[in-house]
């Protein structure tokens, strides 16, 4: 009776013993961004109202249908802004942190496809009928304008290259300062960003029906 007790409390040492190797293991960002900061505004493009955050499943209020795409990769945070330019037209700007480049890869991947045109901005960038696509590290920048007119794609890729610079540099100093790190006061957003009747339908949602295979990118560090 003994022994068994003895490999019983053997077993279940063991098992604790894996649960905490494989807890360790969990990939976590230890520092998220402060990504209010990187709503950033550019000559003739103005922010309509403050920037707002979005973590754990908030995320749904965002993206609509298409939240469980996102942590399913490994998802961190997002922000919403809406810029206009101060004459009717508006850009929307959508910034998602994810927890390593791979799965940032994996969400672009989705969001693109072949006949999308690649543009020098970040680690890769496609632009596609009205909106714009880029990865910079583990973070996955959409820019959408809601006309195809040349002033709405000229700030639509003004403010992707901004953004995508505010980024790297950031992103830097935050895996390199020392100290804690503040939160930015506008995580954990109760509502969605509003989108006009005339808004077209955002990339997530219509291409919400082909995500049904969904495949978690390897390991990588970044």
């Amino acid at each position: 009776m003994a022994l068994q007790r003895k490999a019983l409390t053997a077993a279940v040492a063991a098992t604790v013993m894996v649960v905490v190797v494989q807890c360790a293991k969990t990939p976590e960002v230890e520092r998220p961004l402060d990504l209010a900061s990187a709503a950033v505004e550019i000559e003739g493009w103005y922010l309509e109202v403050e920037p707002q955050v979005y973590v754990g499943d908030a995320l749904f209020e965002l993206v609509n249908g298409g939240a469980e795409l996102y942590h399913r990769f490994g998802f961190v945070q997002a922000l919403s802004a809406q810029y206009s330019d101060g004459e009717g037209r508006s850009i929307a700007l959508d910034l998602f942190e994810m927890l390593y480049a791979q799965a940032a890869r994996g969400i672009f991947s989705e969001k693109t496809s072949s006949t999308g045109e690649h543009l020098e901005i970040g680690d890769e960038a496609s632009f596609e009928s009205y909106y714009l696509n880029v990865r910079s590290g583990r973070f996955l920048i959409t820019v959408t304008g809601f006309d195809s007119g040349p002033e709405t794609t000229d700030g639509l890729l003004e403010l992707a290259r901004a953004v995508e610079s505010r980024l790297a540099r950031t992103s830097h100093q935050v895996s390199t300062a020392g100290g804690e790190w503040q939160r930015s006061a506008v995580l954990f957003a109760n509502r969605a960003p509003r989108r006009s009747a005339t808004t077209p339908a955002s990339p997530d949602s219509r291409k919400t029906q082909h995500l049904t295979t969904l495949h978690r990118p390897r390991h990588e560090t970044w």
